[in-house]
C-alpha cells in the first residue's frame, strides 16, 4: 500500500466543526454517522413509522473508531439535548434510534445566534434538513452518490455461511442465498423486497437479524391458541381432581386406622402409653 493511499481523503472521518464546537467531538462525529445511517435505512424505505432505525454498535465503531463507552456517553449527551431516543429491542436486544431533526435545527439556529450570526448561513453551512451526516466515503452507509451505481458483486453460498457464522447469528443461511439468488419475474437477483438491488449483503444479513428478533419477541408474546388453552385448563382440572381424591382417599384410610385403634383400646383396656411400653 503507498502511502498515498494511506494519507487518501476516503480513510478520514469529516466531522462539522461547528457542531463540533456546539455538542462536543464524539457527540458531533456519533450524531453525523447516526444520519448516514438515516440517509442508508430512508433509501431502502426500511426506518419505522416513528422514525426509528436500526444501529449497531460495531458498525459504529468500524466507522467512527468510536468505543462502546464512547458512543454509549454520547448518546446520553445528545440524548438530553433532545436530539436522539435510543430504544432496545428484540432477543437478542438489538438497538434503535431516531433522530429529532426539529429539536436540533432549532437549538443549533439559537446557539449560531447566541455567537453573533443570524442562525440562517451558519444552519445552510451544515446543511441538516438533508441529514448529509459523515462524508467519509468510506462509511457503509454513504448514500447512492457517494456509493456510485458500482453493481453487487452476488457472494457465494459459502462466503454467506462464514460470515453469518462470524456473527453468531441464527439467520439460515440457505433461505438467505435463496432468497436473493432466485430470479424474479424480470430474471434479476439480488433484488430486495422492495425491488431494488442490493448494493450491501452484508448490511442485509444485518437487516434479516433484526426482523428474526422483532418476529421471536412476537411470537413469545403471543397467547397459545384456543385450542391449546381449553385444553392447558381441562388437564389442570382433572390434574387438580385426582388430587383431591387422593386426599380424601387418605382422610377415610386415617379415620379408618383411628377407628381400629379405637376398638382395641376399649377391648384392651390399654393407652397409647401402656402399649408402648410393652414393645420389646
Amino acid at each position: 500500500m503507498s502511502v498515498l493511499s494511506l494519507i487518501a481523503t476516503k480513510n478520514y472521518i469529516a466531522v462539522n466543526k461547528r457542531l463540533a464546537v456546539v455538542v462536543g467531538l464524539h457527540e458531533a462525529i456519533m450524531l453525523g454517522e447516526l444520519a448516514s445511517e438515516y440517509e442508508y435505512w430512508k433509501e431502502r424505505d426500511e426506518v419505522s413509522e416513528d422514525g426509528f432505525f436500526f444501529s449497531t454498535i460495531e458498525n459504529v465503531q468500524c466507522n467512527t473508531t468510536l468505543s462502546e463507552k464512547q458512543q454509549r456517553n454520547a448518546l446520553k449527551n445528545l440524548s438530553m439535548l433532545g436530539f436522539v431516543e435510543t430504544r432496545v429491542k428484540g432477543i437478542p436486544a438489538k438497538r434503535f434510534i431516531r433522530l429529532d431533526e426539529n429539536n436540533l435545527t432549532t437549538f443549533l439556529a439559537n446557539k449560531f445566534r447566541q455567537n453573533g450570526g443570524t442562525g440562517t448561513a451558519e444552519m445552510a453551512e451544515l446543511d441538516t434538513p438533508k441529514w448529509r451526516g459523515n462524508k467519509n466515503k468510506a462509511n457503509k452507509n454513504n448514500n447512492k452518490k457517494e456509493r456510485g451505481d458500482k453493481p453487487l458483486i452476488p457472494p457465494t453460498f459459502e462466503e454467506i455461511s462464514e460470515y453469518i457464522r462470524s456473527r453468531g447469528s441464527k439467520i439460515d443461511a440457505k433461505r438467505f442465498y435463496d432468497f436473493f439468488n432466485t430470479p424474479d419475474d424480470k430474471g434479476r437477483t439480488w433484488i430486495d423486497s422492495n425491488g431494488k438491488p442490493v448494493r450491501n449483503w452484508k448490511q442485509k444479513v444485518i437487516t434479516w437479524e433484526g426482523r428474526q428478533a422483532a418476529d421471536t419477541t412476537k411470537k413469545a408474546v403471543q397467547p397459545p391458541p384456543p385450542e391449546e388453552q381449553r385444553d392447558y385448563h381441562q388437564k389442570m382440572a382433572e390434574q387438580t381432581r385426582e388430587a383431591i381424591k387422593t386426599l380424601k382417599q387418605a382422610e377415610e384410610m386415617e379415620d379408618k386406622r383411628r377407628e381400629v385403634l379405637r376398638e382395641y383400646f376399649d377391648r384392651t383396656g390399654k393407652s397409647v402409653v401402656r402399649l408402648d411400653a410393652d414393645k420389646p
